[in-house]
């Protein structure tokens, strides 16, 4: 099953300020999380667990997120509302089962394979392998994206990793598959950055911090927006260039060109293999 918010929202926002809910099946939902709020924070500090508390009257019900995205990052993310859903979806991302599937723009021309209409379309539909078939569909698939293997080890005292050897004390592999695609530039691309600039599709096969935003630094070519690794500026929450010598804009206005367009998963409901669906803001 796939469900896109502009045709199969569940429950559309109230207003402009609401969550949307992309999806709904007992006790868990998905939702499309804005770029610029953590996923969860403490109290006194404003999360998107504590608007979606508020937005849904769960205050003192249980909510949890059995994965999470950065602050500056938007798209598809499940919330559990029972202990039970959450402890299946949570044991399907520790097993590295759901697939997700990132929209991003990168500084620069990247050197990476271009993927037609057609070719976009299967990736997306990639879903677990359960007979010869569809294995051969996958790799047919996926081989049409290049592979970006790195060991990361996160830095001392810094929220940021680092490249390193495999070897090192606490590297941990990461691989991600990444392609580029078809895009018109649109409003905030041209208001964030001078072309040239390339959009990407990625695809994670592990898990690791800051790992999309890491390897494509590594590669030269920074998300437009992220500072941490390399682009020059910060933006608003609409996409606009942030003056790099004003530091009195608020945490949660900045965002980066990076949005989780996807996630396959098994609906711990039905079992059954579901793609839930966030259209790309930029």
């Amino acid at each position: 099953m796939t469900f896109d918010r502009q045709t199969n929202s569940v429950s559309a926002a109230a207003n402009e300020s609401d969550i949307t809910v992309l999806w709904e099946q007992g006790d868990v939902i998905a939702i499309n999380k804005p770029a610029g709020i953590a996923t969860q924070a403490p109290p006194q500090h404003p999360s998107l667990e504590s608007k979606l508390r508020a937005q849904l009257d769960r205050q003192d019900r249980y909510l949890a997120f059995p994965h999470r995205l950065d602050r500056a990052v938007s798209g598809v993310i499940l919330v559990a509302l029972s202990k039970k859903k959450a402890r299946l979806l949570s044991a399907q991302f520790e097993s590295r089962k759901p697939r997700k599937t990132y929209q991003a723009v990168l500084a620069g021309t990247a050197s990476l394979p271009v993927l037609s209409e057609a070719a976009f379309a299967d990736v997306m539909q990639c879903e677990p392998a359960r007979s010869e078939a569809r294995s051969e569909a996958n790799t047919t698939a996926t081989q049409q994206l290049s592979r970006w293997q790195d060991w990361l080890q996160k830095i001392p005292e810094q929220a940021r990793v680092q490249r390193s050897d495999a070897t090192a004390e606490q590297a941990k592999e990461a691989i991600t598959l990444a392609a580029a695609i078809d895009s018109e530039p649109s409003r905030i691309m041209l208001a964030a950055f001078d072309p040239p600039s390339t959009a990407v599709l990625l695809q994670p096969q592990t898990g690791r911090m800051h790992q999309l935003r890491a390897q494509s630094a590594f590669r030269g070519h920074p998300i437009v927006g992220d500072t941490t690794y390399g682009f020059p500026y910060q933006l608003d929450a609409n996409g606009n260039p942030l003056d790099p010598l004003d530091a009195s804009g608020p945490e949660t206005a900045k965002r980066i060109l990076l949005h989780a367009l996807q996630l396959g998963f098994h609906d711990p409901s039905s079992g059954r293999w579901t793609l839930v669906r966030a259209p790309c803001p930029f």
